[in-house]
């Protein structure tokens, strides 16, 4: 299972932060939930790969989106439907 989440992993969140980034700027309502999500699978990579210098940014990265998720929610944040298309 440790060489899946090796080999694997890293192209998993790569496309997850990609995603979120985009969608941020497009001030999708669950934007900072994907990111957030992302974040968990960096802590699974952080962990199986013993990369702990990686630790302080995403339990950084972690925070900052719970911030926004909840500064989002207060100031309504944007209430539209699906996500935009990437290509949008």
């Amino acid at each position: 299972m440790r060489e899946i989440i090796l080999a694997y992993l890293p192209w998993l969140i790569s496309a997850g932060t990609i995603s979120a980034t985009w969608l941020i700027g497009s001030k999708w309502k669950w934007c900072w939930h994907l990111a957030l999500v992302t974040q968990g699978l960096w802590f699974v990579w952080i962990i199986t790969s013993g990369t702990w210098g990686l630790l302080p940014t995403a339990i950084c990265l972690s925070t900052i989106h719970i911030r926004n998720i909840i500064k989002w929610q207060r100031e309504g944040g944007r209430e539209d439907g699906p996500a935009p298309a990437l290509n949008s």
